[in-house]
């Protein structure tokens, strides 16, 4: 199947973290940074106006804030996907995360979180999105939380 333009928001109240992402999503064929959102509060005001396929949303220096953010990036963006990346991922916050429906949730505190993101941009932009939520990451106390097979290891 070939892949189509993935238009990405990169949502991240953190400038480092927002360049980074901001990075990956440039340096990955196929994909087009359409808007960053430095203000995760303000997305509607700051991002709004654009059409995204996929927002990837940081919430890791803020993750009460940011799990009621990945409500207001679907309204937002209503149809993109949303790839939440976060650190000390839970299971009570993945069970908030499945039903708000995210499509993705990676664990920052793995040291292949960046090429997890990119497959994961990769996958979307071939599959359309709306793909059921699926967490990456190599922490067994996540594999733990998601028996079943939902968690992929990095």
């Amino acid at each position: 199947m070939k892949s189509r333009l993935l238009r990405v928001v990169v949502a991240s109240e953190d400038a480092g973290e927002r360049q980074i992402l901001t990075q990956v999503v440039e340096g990955l064929p196929g994909t087009a940074l359409v808007a960053e959102v430095t203000l995760i509060c303000q997305m509607g005001r700051q991002a709004g106006h654009v059409a995204a396929d996929c927002v990837v949303l940081d919430i890791d220096r803020y993750p009460l804030a940011g799990a009621l953010s990945l409500t207001q990036a679907r309204a937002t963006f209503r149809g993109a996907s949303v790839i939440v990346l976060a650190r000390s991922i839970r299971l009570r916050f993945l069970h908030f995360l499945e039903a708000s429906g995210a499509s993705c949730c990676i664990d920052k505190d793995d040291p292949g979180w960046q090429v997890q993101l990119m497959q994961a941009l990769r996958a979307i932009a071939t599959s359309g999105g709306g793909t059921p939520l699926a967490v990456q990451s190599q922490n067994p106390a996540v594999a733990w939380a998601c028996p079943g097979g939902s968690v992929r290891s990095g």
